[in-house]
């Protein structure tokens, strides 16, 4: 799998495929990542799940990039040196490549293309539709009004595709977690605030403000950021301040946390998902470009609440917000039916036969 994480680009990248990898393994392959030495890397956790990492060096010297908020700069260095430095790692290995799983925003049909001569074959995870792949399987999990659409053109002609939230990359925990759900009791009032692993635009603080300014009725809310936060120190501060703010840092019980809560503030992205299939009802923002369309889509179909892009939002409006979902347990409830009619937890699952099928169909 080749995929990276880092302070800028956030964990998502890296939680999917951890996800994907994770299954995996549980029916017997073997899997490897290829990540880049970057600040906010989760080589650690990929590690800690048992799973190997072939570190990709630092950007540096002649061949740096710097990363910016344009994902093609993610890479952190040309796509011809990445190509060659994910080969190198590749033909060193003891055995052949059957799949490489790629999901990286940096990454088009040219790398791919010239990685393609050492694996058998590739299977692409995207979301943004903004450039050519070449691989066997394209995997697009997000729902948006145009999906049949998207990749007209933009992949080659004997690739499958995967569409839809049928095949969300959702944990394990998440579908077996939904069979709690009709014993979950309702709180309005408990809030859980994710706006990813890293948040560097600080949407975490600005939802924290607009709490703050209701009093009536009181709320218990859990608060989750990952270890990678550069604002962790001040909003350790903040909670340790407030006894109805609770602070969880890199936590692994997300699924609990969302299957006790009331409703969601957070981003958009691959985290929406994780909300539908436990049927919690969220208030999003767009914390990156390419979490616009699903946003919208995921609000025009009453799935969410989408309040628009992180600039565009003041804690005003996440209070106002708020307080609709408050004074009307109707408007969630309908969420609630929606959310569990979109995903039902089976996407890892899902896209396994997929690839297991490719293999049998072309032997």
């Amino acid at each position: 799998m080749r995929t990276d994480a880092s302070v800028l680009m956030g964990s998502g990248h890296v939680m999917r495929c951890l996800t994907l990898a994770k299954g995996m393994k549980s029916i017997g392959w073997q899997v490897s990542f290829v990540c880049r030495d970057f600040p906010g890397n989760l080589v650690e956790l990929i590690r800690n799940e048992g799973l190997s990492v072939y570190m990709l060096p630092s950007p540096e010297g002649d061949a740096k990039i710097e990363q910016t908020m344009n994902p093609a700069t993610w890479l952190g260095t040309d796509w011809q040196l990445d190509a060659q430095q994910t080969i190198d790692v590749i033909t060193q290995l003891p055995h052949s490549v059957d799949w490489l799983i790629v999901d990286h925003y940096a990454i088009d049909e040219k790398w791919e293309t010239k990685v393609s001569t050492v694996v058998n074959r590739i299977l692409v995870i995207d979301d943004l539709a903004n450039r050519k792949h070449h691989c066997n399987i394209l995997l697009d999990q997000n729902l948006i009004a145009d999906m049949k659409e998207r990749y007209v053109g933009k992949i080659n002609k004997d690739a499958k595709l995967l569409l839809g939230p049928d095949y969300a990359l959702l944990r394990s925990e998440f579908r077996l977690l939904r069979e709690k759900i009709p014993q979950k009791k309702f709180d309005p009032k408990r809030i859980l605030l994710f706006f990813g692993g890293s948040d560097p635009s600080n949407q975490t603080m600005k939802a924290l403000e607009a709490l703050m300014t209701i009093k009536d009725p009181p709320l218990l809310v859990d608060v989750v950021v990952g270890k990678g936060n550069p604002n962790i120190q001040t909003l350790q501060l903040l909670c340790a301040q407030h006894e109805c703010f609770r602070l969880h840092v890199q936590t692994s019980k997300m699924a609990e946390l969302l299957l006790n809560t009331g409703f969601v503030i957070g981003a958009g992205g691959t985290h929406t998902w994780e909300r539908c299939c436990l049927g919690v009802p969220s208030i999003i923002i767009a914390v990156a470009d390419n979490q616009i369309p699903t946003s919208t889509e995921v609000h025009n179909r009453g799935i969410a609440l989408y309040l628009g892009e992180a600039s565009d939002v003041s804690p005003h409006q996440i209070a106002e917000a708020v307080k609709i979902f408050l004074s009307n347990p109707e408007i969630m409830m309908n969420m609630v039916t929606k959310c569990l009619a979109t995903v039902d937890g089976c996407g890892v699952e899902r896209v396994i036969e997929a690839i297991v099928n490719y293999g049998l169909k072309s032997a």
